[in-house]
């Protein structure tokens, strides 16, 4: 009785904060359908794989900012209309944050996620202040920013100990009953408690009376012995390895080469934030070493800031802007500003912390002095200078005669890391200034091809003679599976064996060894052999499906999952004495027609 109770009461109240909260619950939902899709449904939906998980991550960083605009609606008891308004703001906000990402390349790197992430800081942040955000409720901004704290870990750690404990119960019914479970529904369960029950009980612990953070509360005493104990030992071990590391680099005279900016950045952002968590703490008598933090971390963070501009500039001047250093040397503007104003004022107001990392993050986030477009224009001026100073621009245009003649293989390299830098950003026509006619029409064929990458890496080689293994990689892959093979009628009397095989590469050794050996899949067992003309088969496959009205004009993607039959699925070998029905395939095509095979699980007839 007590747990019907206990469910009942909790899921009314789940469901009052989503009826409380619509759009915040709508975003987690969506989220997660888009998982699901990405897992399982896309083959169904004529849209690129990649953009479902596009779309989740959009609707994640849509519940930071719907939760902002709600939260500041019911705060100052915007009407309706104005609701719906905001509501459609945020829309269009993710819609064009959506439709700006870059969706030329094959491969997503972390460019994309960073995209993401920095959108969701910023909103989260925009969650932190848009409440209290005035001098005279600095208590209340504090209180709330705790409380958003505490909860957010709490309802974090809840779902991951849900997902943990029934993980483990899936596990245990395939291992006891010999039931294979894909892992991709352990990637549904947790985007599912992560995303979903995570944004419920989050939301559904949030005060129906905002203002009743204005009211003093007493501290929550695990949070101080959390700083206490915890942030505070790990900021002093971080602290001693960073000046141990700073004073090298000052008796070494030379800075290193790689990210030495980036435990930096992670020393001062954790630092800022625990003084963020600690300063109400500082007036406590009895917390000395929490005193001793609020009043002289920044002192201590001055030569780290120092060594973070000093490289981050070094790398900027030598290898122009990236994201990276670009959002490197932004958070080291910021932390530059924090230090200042808490050595200069005597009394710190938190506000200002949020504030001004949410302007500065906003601001570089966006618009042709943001990260991504000024990055880009630092990438082609040192193009431009690089070409120039090699003697190969004639009358303010590329010489690509005398460029061929001339050009070293490392020049080639870095030429064309720049151009493939500028193609996966979609920015790749900032080079049309410095080329000629005939080069610029080639990169209008790589806006027109419905195979960018061959079209780039022609332009690569022709306009740049970058050597085809600079290229980037030019394949699709190719992800065939069957349904059950009882439905495939086969005459066994042939045959006097039969097993399965399952393994990521047919490249590797077995102990039923399948190899491949030039165009061939060989089987060697003792004194059984088999080949297999797989490459031929795997034209043929590939060529039967994509002649199919619904398949013939799909774009040049990163990955093609097309459910077959297990008749088209089979292969003979070359004497016809055995046979292999292919349950789930996997492999890449170059534009050469070179084959690689990524994974196979498949029965074999002997």
């Amino acid at each position: 009785m007590f747990l019907l109770d206990y469910i009942k009461n909790s899921s009314f109240k789940l469901a009052k904060a989503a009826g409380r909260f619509p759009l915040v619950t709508l975003s987690a939902l969506l989220a997660f359908a888009f998982v699901v899709i990405y897992f399982h449904f896309y083959t169904d939906l004529a849209v690129s794989r990649r953009q479902w998980i596009f779309l989740a991550y959009e609707c994640i960083v849509g519940i930071s900012l719907f939760l902002a605009f709600a939260l500041f609606a019911e705060k100052y008891k915007v009407d309706i209309g104005k609701r719906i308004g905001l509501g459609l703001m945020g829309l269009c906000i993710l819609a064009l944050h959506y439709y700006a990402l870059p969706n030329w390349a094959i491969d997503i790197d972390a460019t994309y996620f960073l995209r993401f992430f920095t959108f969701w800081i910023i909103f989260s942040l925009l969650v932190s202040f848009v409440l209290f955000y005035k001098e005279k409720n600095k208590l209340a901004f504090y209180q709330f920013n705790q409380y958003l704290f505490i909860q957010f870990v709490l309802s974090t750690a809840f779902s991951l100990s849900l997902f943990i404990g029934i993980a483990l119960s899936f596990y245990s019914i395939e291992k006891i009953f010999e039931v294979k479970i894909d892992e991709a529904y352990y990637a549904d369960l947790l985007a599912f408690l992560l995303v979903v029950v995570n944004t419920l009980f989050f939301i559904a612990s949030m005060p129906n009376n905002l203002n009743s953070f204005k009211e003093p509360q007493s501290f929550r005493r695990p949070l101080r012995l959390f700083i206490q104990f915890v942030l505070l030992p790990v900021l002093l071990i971080f602290y001693i390895v960073l000046i141990l590391y700073f004073g090298k680099i000052v008796l070494a005279g030379i800075l290193p080469e790689g990210w030495v900016a980036l435990p930096i950045l992670i020393f001062s952002m954790l630092g800022s934030f625990t003084f963020f968590l600690a300063y109400p703490y500082s007036y406590d008598e009895e917390r000395t070493s929490i005193r001793f933090f609020i009043r002289y971390f920044f002192y201590f963070l001055l030569p780290l800031v120092s060594l973070l501009f000093a490289a981050v500039i070094t790398r900027v001047l030598e290898y122009g802007f990236t994201e990276y250093r670009y959002l490197g040397l932004l958070l080291g503007v910021w932390v530059l500003i924090i230090t200042l104003y808490t050595i200069l004022r005597r009394e710190v107001s938190l506000v200002l912390f949020p504030i001004s990392l949410f302007l500065l993050l906003f601001i570089g986030s966006i618009g042709p002095w943001g990260m991504y477009q000024l990055s880009a224009h630092s990438q082609y001026t040192r193009l431009s200078k690089m070409i120039d100073d090699a003697g190969f621009v004639q009358n303010r245009v590329l010489d690509v005669t005398k460029l061929q003649d001339e050009i070293t293989d490392s020049l080639a390299s870095e030429i064309g890391s720049i151009n493939t830098y500028l193609f996966y950003r979609e920015k790749i026509d900032l080079v049309y200034p410095i080329l000629a006619e005939k080069e610029k029409k080639q990169i209008d064929s790589i806006r027109s091809s419905s195979n960018k990458i061959r079209s780039f890496n022609a332009f690569l080689g022709n306009t740049f003679s970058v050597p085809e293994a600079e290229q980037l990689p030019d394949y699709r892959r190719y992800h065939f599976y069957t349904s059950a093979v009882d439905s495939f009628k086969l005459d066994i009397k042939g045959y006097s064996k039969f097993e399965t095989f399952n393994f990521e590469s047919v490249q590797n050794k077995h102990s039923n060894e399948f190899f491949m050996d030039k165009n061939n899949l060989q089987f060697v067992q003792g004194k059984d052999t088999a080949q297999f003309e797989i490459f031929p088969y795997l034209d043929s496959l590939a060529a039967y499906y994509f002649t199919q009205p619904d398949l013939a004009n799909l774009p040049f993607d990163e990955f093609v999952n097309i459910r077959s039959s297990a008749e088209n699925m089979s292969i003979s070998s070359i004497d016809e004495k055995s046979l292999i029905i292919f349950n789930d395939l996997l492999f890449r095509k170059k534009s050469d027609s070179s084959v690689l095979i990524e994974s196979a699980s498949f029965y074999f007839f002997k």
